[in-house]
């Protein structure tokens, strides 16, 4: 008969084996769920940067999901040597190990990238599992912003820019201080959008003076022909303003805030890297040499209202960024002569500097229309860039495509 004790032995082995088992089958869970973590965040990385890639490429459906494919082979060595379908949408890419990568575009502006990858476990095989599916998607898309330095059709005379934009009120003129939109298709509350589609450039008059900012000479201005200048635009343009600029502060790429999804709300900080400091805390309190009371008004005037920028523009693209023209009518207007006045109907405005400004004001789009439009000055230094070459005002309004992921 055995004894008592040797029962107990024989139970606390039976215990200790079946605690082994658990504790090794923990092990191997925990074991193979941080390689699953590390193959997701992988995974994701891959999806990411193939989706974004191939977005950049709508709405061209058969190059973006090339160009997505091309950038997931690059950083999914088992995918090496496969190939992308030459038709569908979805399109499928398996490499025959149980790997797959699915594009599909959605619409012209939106695809989606989505893998699983088949993982083998390291101990899981224990609790018999060989290997793990870990799937990972990304969505993707491709917007379009306008560059933040095009030229709005909006323009002030010399020396007298109070920081609002369209203000008809004051104006009582019928072309109400609108610049025309420039030749082509584009009306002018694409303009607004978009900016105008000519190359501006300014100049002084026949005295052929310097300019006054950055000491360059300047083009002779001859009393006839336009020189560069912009014809005036008729009519008060309400309702073209207004869905104009709408549709500009409506462009969110890249933007740090947004107002209820719909307005970008960009600082001024956001757009220029850090809040640019006033004209009298950059230069003091008695005007610069460059400063031009012809061109820009009693600089005593404006010194704590105005700013001063002289390094490298954060976000170019932001729309509320722009670039409005400083005209005059006379085609002789030399630096020191009075502003003069805006001219009634379609006349020739010679265009002799710029501001570039910060639209401030609106900020949602039920306050366009409903109250003045205002603009902060930024007066640019010597050393202002834009993404780290030489600031052109003038440039036109190009658009800037940007890419984004939407879900990931």
């Amino acid at each position: 008969m055995r004894s008592e004790r040797h029962t107990e032995r024989g139970a606390a082995a039976l215990m200790v084996a079946g605690s082994l088992v658990f504790l090794f089958g923990m092990a191997a869970l925990a074991v193979d769920t941080s390689g699953f973590y590390q193959t997701a965040r992988t995974m994701q990385t891959t999806a990411d940067l193939a989706c974004l890639a191939g977005a950049a490429e709508l709405p061209d459906s058969g190059k973006a999901m090339e160009m997505a494919h091309a950038y997931a082979v690059t950083n999914w060595s088992e995918m090496a040597g496969t190939s992308l379908p030459s038709t569908g949408n979805p399109r499928s890419v398996p490499d025959g190990t149980g790997n797959t990568i699915v594009y599909e575009v959605l619409d012209d502006e939106t695809m989606r990238v989505s893998v699983v990858n088949r993982d083998p476990t390291t101990f899981g095989r224990v609790l018999g599992t060989d290997s793990v599916n870990v799937a990972q998607q990304a969505t993707c898309e491709r917007t379009e912003a306008p560059s933040g330095a095009g030229v709005l059709p909006m323009a002030a005379l010399p020396g007298q820019f109070n920081g609002r934009l369209h203000d008809c009120a004051a104006k009582v003129t019928g072309n109400c201080g609108n610049l025309d939109s420039g030749s082509g298709a584009k009306d002018w509350g694409e303009a607004i959008a978009d900016g105008i589609d000519q190359q501006l450039e300014k100049h002084h008059g026949s005295r052929n003076q310097p300019d006054p900012q950055t000491g360059h000479a300047v083009i002779d201005c001859p009393s006839a022909g336009p020189c560069s200048a912009a014809d005036t635009e008729t009519g008060n343009m309400q309702g073209k303003f207004r869905s104009g600029l709408e549709t500009r502060l409506s462009r969110t790429a890249g933007a740090s805030c947004t107002i209820g999804g719909i307005f970008n709300c960009d600082s001024m900080a956001d757009v220029f890297g850090s809040q640019p400091p006033t004209l009298e805390a950059a230069v003091g309190t008695n005007a610069p040499g460059w400063w031009e009371p012809s061109l820009y008004g009693n600089y005593s005037a404006v010194r704590t209202s105005q700013y001063y920028f002289d390094g490298d523009i954060a976000k170019c693209d932001s729309p509320r960024l722009a670039t409005i023209p400083i005209v005059a009518n006379d085609l002789d207007w030399d630096l020191g002569d009075s502003s003069g006045t805006w001219p009634n109907g379609k006349k020739t405005m010679k265009v002799v500097g710029f501001y570039l400004v910060y639209i401030r004001e609106p900020d949602t789009p039920g306050e366009v229309g409903s109250g003045p439009v205002i603009a902060d000055v930024v007066h640019l230094g010597p050393n202002a860039t834009c993404n780290g070459a030489p600031y052109n005002p003038f440039q036109t309004g190009l658009t800037s495509e940007s890419v984004k992921l939407v879900e990931s």
